[in-house]
């Protein structure tokens, strides 16, 4: 009987993401040894990316495996395509804004990334390169019906259809660009939603003494426990010779790409006085098929700390701080950091801050709570905090999943959120606190979450959050302004921004 994987190619995208699910559920079956492969197939015109972003947008919302699966593809497989995103439609605002206003735009270089993308070097050609650019994408904007009125991400996509296949490439290059530093600012800022992140490791471990009781759910006696992780991020040589064979053979070629291998630093590390140099590893990421200047970006691989930023290479050979070496000659120089960082930070044994400091160190600790976290909710909520995004308070809450080692051998699976360390102590006194208060009534056995968290009456011209409502959920995560009490139906009165009014019960507003 055949059992062998099926692949699916789709050799022309349909209109109609719909159809295009349709024809993947032809070759999708139930009990099957294996799942099968799709190959979209799709020309490097920025507008045929509409069709793919579509596709991308729809599988993740049916569930499709991208990230945090065993059997999951790469994360970026189809997150990558998928650019109608509110990241995408701030790119999109930032390139129509500054082509439809030539006039001030061209007084201005453009960033980094815009000159990067665009092909442009910093030189005396810079501004009028980009003068003329700006001028033909006005024209093609306007040609294509895109005026200073914002359409949505898809419209635009399909708007560049009818440009010119070069204008539309130079176009999308610029928007994919600025999407790029979109989501960059956002992970920087810590604003950028991945979901349930995966902690990862060559090695993680429960540290001794832990699992520790937190509290306990007075209703369901679950436990709210605080798991602390060591997670060992060092690669030892022959791990990463064995990455840089791997990446060699499947490269074109079956040789490693140019940048690719081993560097030492030509300068002693910071804080070291014995002339120990660092270390890296720089493999290739694979570049985008529409890129119009394909600049090579890196993953950089250290022996004590794993996987870092991605930088261009002539940003990290700048000033001649680095020199390519073999991996023959990097296997001392290596193996001497990748040891050392299991028990001394990066600075050396002479380090001012002693065994405080952790930079460069080898394991890394991280606090996960897992077991009852819902009837512990706003405490933690509180600890986590809230960002403003327009006139609503969202979380920051950060789920993740781990795979931890047993002493005895095996793995368990965990799925909690994550607190920094200061966090952790703040919630530990919050909820000792809390303990203390509720047994000190005698009264009160009552565990519920207290729904002010901030512990303070509402009162007239003070803000609040909304939450909690059922009927009118749209409106939770809101702020507001107390505008009076309404005896009648016992209720407060409250004003958004945008100037909606709503009667709301005591118990579902939050006094900021």
């Amino acid at each position: 009987k055949n059992t062998r994987r099926r692949v699916h190619i789709t050799l022309e995208l349909p209109w109609s993401a719909d159809q295009c699910i349709q024809q993947c559920g032809r070759t999708h079956r139930s009990n099957q040894v294996h799942g099968p492969q799709y190959q979209l197939m799709m020309t490097a015109c920025g507008g045929e990316r509409r069709f793919a972003s579509t596709v991308a947008k729809r599988l993740q919302a049916l569930g499709a495996l991208t990230k945090g699966d065993r059997r999951a593809a790469d994360a970026s497989d189809l997150s990558q395509f998928d650019v109608d995103t509110k990241w995408g439609r701030r790119a999109m605002e930032e390139v129509i804004d500054l082509v439809l206003h030539p006039m001030r735009s061209r007084n201005q270089p453009p960033p980094r990334y815009v000159r990067d993308a665009l092909g442009f070097k910093a030189n005396a050609e810079l501004q009028p390169k980009w003068a003329a650019y700006l001028d033909d994408a006005e024209d093609a904007l306007a040609g294509a019906g895109v005026d200073s009125e914002i359409p949505s991400v898809k419209k635009f996509l399909n708007r560049l259809l009818g440009m010119p296949v070069d204008m539309q490439n130079r176009i999308f290059a610029h928007f994919s660009a600025a999407l790029d530093e979109q989501v960059k600012r956002a992970k920087e800022n810590n604003q950028y939603d991945e979901g349930v992140v995966d902690i990862r490791g060559e090695a993680v471990r429960v540290e001794s003494g832990f699992p520790q009781k937190l509290a306990q759910d007075s209703q369901s006696a679950v436990l709210l426990n605080h798991y602390k992780l060591g997670v060992d991020r060092g690669i030892a040589m022959d791990q990463a010779s064995g990455m840089l064979r791997e990446k060699a053979a499947a490269n074109e070629g079956d040789e490693p790409y140019a940048g690719e291998g081993f560097y030492v630093s030509k300068a002693t590390m910071f804080g070291r006085t014995d002339g120990t140099k660092a270390y890296a590893l720089l493999l290739q990421k694979p570049i985008a098929s529409f890129a119009l200047n394909p600049v090579p970006v890196f993953k950089v691989y250290r022996p004590g700390t794993g996987l870092g930023s991605t930088v261009a290479l002539r940003d990290f050979t700048a000033g001649n701080r680095f020199a390519k070496v073999s991996a023959d000659d990097a296997v001392k120089g290596w193996t001497r950091l990748y040891n050392e960082a299991l028990t001394m930070c990066s600075h050396g044994p002479r380090c001012r801050n002693g065994a405080k400091c952790v930079v460069g160190r080898r394991v890394e600790h991280r606090h996960v709570l897992t077991g009852s976290v819902l009837p512990f909710w706003d405490k933690i909520q509180q600890v986590v905090g809230v960002k403003s995004v327009g006139d609503r308070l969202v979380s920051r809450m950060r789920i993740v999943r781990v795979r931890v080692d047993k002493e005895g051998g095996g793995e368990v699976r965990l799925v909690g959120v994550e607190v920094s360390e200061t966090g952790l102590t703040k919630l530990t006194n919050m909820l000792s606190n809390a303990l203390g208060s509720s047994s000190g009534a005698g009264s009160s056995t009552d565990t519920k979450p207290d729904v002010k968290p901030f512990g303070q009456a509402i009162s007239v011209g003070k803000k609040v959050l909304i939450m909690g409502l059922v009927k009118a959920a749209q409106f939770n995560g809101s702020m507001a302004t107390v505008d009076q009490w309404d005896s009648t139906v016992g209720r407060w009165k409250v004003r958004m921004k945008n100037h909606t009014e709503l009667l709301v019960k005591e118990d579902n507003l939050v006094k900021l």
